[in-house]
């Protein structure tokens, strides 16, 4: 699982520029949509900018967690920097599970948006 992400991260590293851009159009949507809407239920720009600014941030932490991983600890003949290696593809593992779950959260998020929309 860790070696698919790191090959996701890896493969969207050049749309960084676009994620960044994505970012500041959807803080900008927002940022209108406070201004100039007393009820924000009934803002779409409201709502599709949260949405762009919650899958921008996805985005930028799965780019900015995954670019590169510890190796797998078979590779190594040496005990303690074996278990080193556990210990890191560990926490790279809760890692994966936190950036899963919060991808979850992001998608469940967009579906009840854009249904509360349309």
């Amino acid at each position: 699982m860790l070696e698919k992400l790191s090959l996701l991260a890896i493969r969207l590293t050049p749309w960084k520029p676009l994620l960044f851009l994505a970012l500041f159009g959807s803080l900008l949507a927002v940022c209108i949509a406070l201004f100039q809407s007393v009820l924000l239920e009934s803002s779409p720009m409201f709502m599709f900018g949260l949405v762009g600014i919650l899958w921008s941030l996805t985005g930028f932490m799965l780019i900015a967690s995954f670019q590169k991983i510890p190796e797998k600890p078979e590779s190594c003949p040496r005990f303690f920097r074996r278990q080193l290696l556990r210990i890191k593809r560990f926490g790279y593992g809760l890692l994966a599970l936190f950036f899963l779950l919060t991808t979850l959260g992001v998608l469940v998020t967009t579906f009840r948006l854009i249904r509360l929309y349309l």
